[in-house]
């Protein structure tokens, strides 16, 4: 299934805005070199992804809906900010170490396999791994398992997954 051609060009323009945008975060050096490296990195980047976009490999929607969620993620990055913080000074105090690990979570909504569920899986993956004490590895379409890894147990840290 082939993207549409204007879906091809307007793909080929965000991804090389993003990839230069994002070179230019990553250097914050905002010289003529720098701009012209940008350029070219976004180029060949771009050029790399055009043969996954014509195969529909980035198809995705989102729905604004989803963004409801954020605040209280938002609000999770400080308790976990605290939570790591206190886990790193019991360990360096020589007391207990984290007793984190892998975590899987069979009741997760997936979602379909389509554009829609994936483009839901990607913003809970994304999401779920601003958390400083949590991030997600895999979220499974077709079974519905999400596996994320926590440094110090806490399930509100896996939010919004």
């Amino acid at each position: 299934m082939n993207a549409a051609p204007w879906r091809q060009v307007l793909a080929a323009i965000v991804w090389f805005g993003l990839l230069a945008w994002l070179f230019m975060a990553f250097v914050a050096d905002w010289t003529e070199v720098n701009w012209v490296a940008a350029g070219a990195l976004g180029a060949i980047g771009t050029g790399l992804t055009l043969p996954l976009i014509r195969t529909g490999a980035f198809r995705f929607q989102f729905r604004l809906g989803w963004s409801t969620t954020l605040p209280t993620v938002a609000k999770q990055i400080f308790v976990d900010f605290w939570i790591v913080t206190a886990a790193l000074c019991r360990s360096v105090a020589g007391g207990q170490r984290s007793a984190g690990g892998f975590v899987a979570r069979a009741e997760f909504p997936a979602g379909s396999a389509d554009s829609l569920g994936t483009g839901w899986r990607a913003f809970v993956a994304v999401a779920s791994t601003w958390s400083p004490n949590s991030y997600v590895i895999d979220i499974n379409a077709e079974t519905g398992n999400r596996l994320s890894h926590d440094l110090v147990p806490n399930r509100s840290s896996e939010s919004p997954a």
